[in-house]
């Protein structure tokens, strides 16, 4: 892979610097954004300690608050420090999209919060 200052492109692994909370944080594209890219993918900074994240988005906040691992907006498990993940295809302009990443420790699940960003 190409080397892209401190990370390589296309890595599964980005560092996010911050204090780590039970559950995940620090999001990006930064929670809130009207200015997020058609071709962005999404990072965090994963929960203490955590083994694996389970990853879900949507296009409807209360889908995604509520979605488990059998709903259509669960994306995915993450694996250790595993922290990216790319859409398919760049994201029409204007859509709004909601996510949220669980935090999985010793077998117990941290909720994270619903964030949420418009693709410009």
């Amino acid at each position: 892979m190409p080397s892209i200052g401190a990370y390589e492109a296309d890595g599964s692994i980005y560092w996010i610097p911050g204090y780590t909370f039970a559950h995940s944080s620090t999001p990006v594209p930064p929670n809130g954004t009207t200015t997020a890219k058609p071709g962005c993918g999404l990072m965090w900074l994963g929960g203490y300690k955590a083994s694996r994240h389970h990853l879900y988005v949507g296009t409807s906040a209360p889908a995604v608050d509520e979605a488990d691992l059998d709903d259509a907006e669960f994306r995915g498990m993450f694996e250790g420090a595993r922290n990216t993940y790319g859409f398919k295809k760049p994201l029409p302009s204007g859509t709004k999209v909601f996510w949220r990443v669980d935090a999985e420790r010793d077998g117990a699940v941290v909720k994270g919060p619903v964030w949420q960003f418009t693709v410009k």
